[in-house]
C-alpha cells in the first residue's frame, strides 16, 4: 500500500471534529475503515455522509468492490448503502 492508496475525511461542527472515515484501495477493492462519530454527534447520518461519497470516488478511481467490518450499531447504516453481511470475524486479544 502506498500513501496514494490511503484517504481520510472528516466532519467538523462548530469547530469540533465529530466524525471521520478512512478508505484504502487494494486490487480493485475500496476498504472502508475507521468510520466513527463521537457519541453526542450520532444519529445525524454523518457516517453515511462520509462513506457514500468515498464509495463514489472509489468507483471513479476504478474500484469495483468495497468491503468493511461493522459494529452491530452500524450494520443498518451500511445495509442502506448497499453492503450485505458475508459472515462474522472473530477477534482475539491477549488476556490481561
Amino acid at each position: 500500500m502506498t500513501d496514494a492508496d490511503l484517504r481520510a475525511r472528516g466532519v467538523a461542527t462548530f469547530g469540533e471534529a465529530v466524525a471521520g472515515a478512512m478508505t484504502y484501495d487494494h486490487a480493485g477493492d475500496c476498504g472502508v475503515d475507521t468510520v466513527g462519530t463521537l457519541l453526542h454527534a450520532r444519529r445525524r447520518s454523518l457516517g453515511a455522509g462520509l462513506t457514500a461519497p468515498a464509495l463514489h470516488r472509489a468507483r471513479a478511481r476504478g474500484c469495483r468492490t468495497a468491503s468493511l467490518q461493522s459494529t452491530p450499531a452500524a450494520e443498518r447504516v451500511y445495509a442502506r448503502l448497499g453492503f450485505r453481511d458475508l459472515g462474522a470475524i472473530l477477534e482475539y486479544a491477549p488476556a490481561r
